[in-house]
């Protein structure tokens, strides 16, 4: 059986929403945003006597961004991606703001160490690590749910000299089991 993964996104909150209203007393408030791609989600728990909201969670991504990373599984395709909108010689500002508008988490790291994987058949266990010692470069992180208990996790690294972008690497793994 072939599923869908943007009606999954949005029908398994919603019986999660459900579920917690039926055996919680919780009442679900859903709404779609972004054309489906992101999923709002306020589950709201009343008192009854002066109606007071007691719990609240949610989750929200509704900006729309104007220079949209594709993300990609093969971490070269990712690399040309990332370096289609954060050329090498720009601003290692501009490229920290690019990524965190795209859902990456941000740091600098200075005179640092990072590890470059990739598959590779004719290397032992089946990876290659490239390590780059004492560099200057910018680390983003995002992760992307894939199934119930699994993400996906793109690592990216964006060496930088003089303030501009020297290099982009990309490390792509799953979390979870």
């Amino acid at each position: 059986m072939h599923s869908h993964p943007k009606l999954l996104k949005f029908l398994f909150p919603m019986l999660v929403a459900i579920i917690l209203s039926v055996t919680l007393g919780l009442t679900p408030k859903l709404s779609l945003i972004n054309s489906g791609e992101f999923l709002e989600i306020n589950i709201y728990k009343y008192r009854e006597e002066d109606l007071l909201i007691v719990n609240e969670v949610e989750e929200v991504q509704t900006e729309t961004v104007a220079n949209q990373v594709k993300f990609h599984e093969d971490p070269d395709l990712m690399e040309e991606e990332i370096r289609r909108h954060v050329p090498i010689g720009s601003s290692i500002a501009d490229a920290k703001t690019v990524m965190e508008q795209n859902g990456f988490k941000c740091e600098y790291i200075q005179n640092g160490t990072y590890s470059e994987v990739r598959n590779s058949e004719d290397a032992p266990g089946g990876t290659r690590q490239t390590v780059h010692r004492n560099v200057d470069f910018l680390y983003c992180d995002c992760s992307k749910s894939t199934g119930l208990f699994v993400s996906r996790r793109w690592q990216v690294s964006i060496e930088h000299q003089d303030e501009n972008v020297k290099s982009v690497s990309v490390s792509i793994g799953s979390v979870g089991s």
